[in-house]
């Protein structure tokens, strides 16, 4: 949806689009249909990496066999390890692993 407005009013709407007018409206109707099938919403998104990236943080926890968090220093290994596999397979924030993992804040 954000890739769409954006590209509706950089490139259709203030007349950047290179070609001919008949281009710009073939683009233009590929665009509106488009948004006709258009897929989940960012906030959908967001709540499934988050419940992808609970899942992937419990798995972690029952292959370490850990019970919690707060009995390992904020820098462990662990949960540096932990930290990484779940940023590489989500879009979940720093921010957010930081406060699920119990690593303190970010600096910065």
């Amino acid at each position: 949806m954000v890739v769409k407005k954006l590209f509706k009013d950089v490139f259709l709407h203030q007349r950047r689009c290179f070609g001919s007018e008949e281009f710009r409206q073939r683009l233009q109707e590929k665009i509106d249909s488009f948004s006709a099938v258009a897929g989940p919403s960012d906030k959908t998104i967001r709540r499934h990496d988050e419940a992808e990236a609970k899942r992937l943080i419990r798995m972690g926890m029952e292959c370490l066999k850990l019970d919690d968090f707060g009995s390992q220093p904020k820098g462990s290994s662990v949960k540096i390890a932990l930290a990484a596999f779940v940023k590489i397979r989500t879009i979940v924030t720093n921010l957010w692993i930081a406060r699920r993992l119990q690593m303190g804040i970010l600096a910065g």
